[in-house]
C-alpha cells in the first residue's frame, strides 16, 4: 500500500514547543522538521509535509485565521491525502467547528489536534495524539475531526472540558 501524503498546518500551541538550548525555556519550533523525531514508525504510513500557517497563543485566533486555515487546505486539496491541523487546546474545539461548516463536503479527512505538554517531555499527551491523529487522517473519514486523549470527535461536537 503506498504511503498516504499528509499536510501538517501549524498554527501554534503547547504541542510543538521545545526547549531553546539545554537546559533551556520553552519556544515555539518550526514544527515539521522538529516533530519528526517524535513519531518515529509513522514515516511508513505516511509522508509528511509541514507547513506553517501561524504561530500564536490560540487564545488570540480569530475568525479571519478560521478562514486563512479553511483556504490553505481548500487550495493544497488535490495535493494530500488528508490534513492535520496542529493547534492550542485553548481555542481548538471552536476552530474544529468552524472548519467543519466551511468546509462542507470534503473529499478527504481533516483532523485538529493538540496537547496539555510539549512533545519533548517525557510525560506528554503530545506524541500519543500526534499519532493517532495523523493515522486517522489517512482513514476514509472525509470531515473535519479532532481528536484528543485517545478519541476522535466530530469537528462540531467537541467541546473542551476540565477535569
Amino acid at each position: 500500500m503506498a504511503r498516504k501524503r499528509l499536510l501538517f498546518v501549524h498554527t501554534g500551541g503547547t504541542l510543538g514547543m521545545l526547549p531553546e538550548g539545554n537546559p533551556g525555556p520553552l519556544a515555539p519550533s518550526s514544527y515539521a522538521e522538529n516533530l519528526l523525531p517524535y513519531v518515529r514508525g509513522l514515516e511508513d504510513k505516511v509522508e509528511i509535509v509541514g507547513e506553517v500557517f501561524s504561530n500564536i497563543d490560540s487564545t488570540d485566533f480569530q475568525p479571519s485565521q478560521w478562514e486563512g486555515i479553511a483556504e490553505l487546505i481548500a487550495s493544497r486539496m488535490e495535493e494530500f491525502d488528508g490534513f492535520l491541523v496542529l493547534h492550542g487546546t485553548d481555542t481548538m474545539a471552536y476552530t474544529a467547528s468552524a472548519l467543519s461548516f466551511m468546509l462542507q463536503n470534503l473529499p478527504k479527512p481533516v483532523v485538529l489536534t493538540g496537547s496539555q505538554r510539549p512533545v519533548a517531555e517525557v510525560r506528554t499527551d503530545a506524541r500519543n495524539n500526534l499519532i493517532h491523529s495523523a493515522l486517522c487522517a489517512t482513514l476514509d473519514i472525509p470531515e473535519v475531526g479532532l481528536f484528543f486523549g485517545s478519541h476522535l470527535y466530530r469537528g462540531n461536537c467537541a467541546t473542551k472540558v476540565s477535569i
